[in-house]
């Protein structure tokens, strides 16, 4: 992702010495949110969460902008093993160790690794030159599993699920839907250029979530 933050304070330039330029490293956890506004209360979603990689602040610019990626920046090494027969659970799991990512705020590892893949074994070649990222895809793809990322920044290798465990648009999460399926919303009375009258609510809905 990329974006731009205010610096009409001159807080990101680089020659300020009371700035945050001196602060800036690379792989900083950003977490992404959206926010949709629902009368006066904003709701957020996650989007992602993803890590610093450049920036740049022009001097005497208004603005700063940033650049961060997915957990894949922390991938593009090349995997080295003296492993030559390892199941594909093992192999996974030295790929990620190797990638040196950050731990969760608790301390626990960032990701989740599908148990059947300690069942298949492979054996590695002597021209088994591949990065971090590579291998990992190629770990997904023999055990058919999918190598992805989740809005929280977990890294997943896991079997394709049918399940939906991501933000479930349906019509509870519509407010206007939820108050009409309760009955709250209000019957309005409107004639001509008359923008209308907001009178009792319709009680057309359930009886007992009122």
């Amino acid at each position: 992702i990329v974006f731009e933050i205010d610096n009409v304070n001159q807080k990101y330039n680089p020659d300020n010495p009371q700035g945050l330029y001196k602060y800036l490293l690379e792989r900083q956890e950003i977490k992404v949110k959206y926010g949709f506004k629902i009368d006066k209360e904003i709701e957020w979603i996650n989007a992602g969460t993803f890590y610093t990689s450049e920036w740049t602040a022009p001097q005497n610019g208004i603005t700063a902008e940033f650049t961060a990626r997915d957990l894949l920046e922390f991938m593009t090494d090349k995997f080295t093993t003296t492993s030559t027969n390892i199941t594909l659970y093992d192999l996974a799991l030295e790929a990620l160790t190797l990638a040196d990512l950050p731990l969760n705020s608790d301390g626990s590892v960032k990701w989740i690794i599908d148990e059947s893949l300690q069942d298949i074994t492979v054996t590695i070649p002597e021209d088994f030159d591949y990065t971090i990222a590579e291998v990992l895809q190629l770990v997904a793809n023999a055990s058919r599993c999918v190598l992805y990322q989740d809005r929280t920044g977990m890294l997943h290798i896991e079997p394709i699920s049918n399940v939906l465990t991501d933000y479930i648009i349906n019509r509870f999460n519509s407010y206007k839907a939820i108050i009409s399926f309760v009955g709250n919303d209000p019957k309005i009375y409107q004639s001509g250029d008359d923008l209308g009258l907001h009178k009792k609510i319709t009680k057309k809905g359930n009886k007992h979530l009122r």
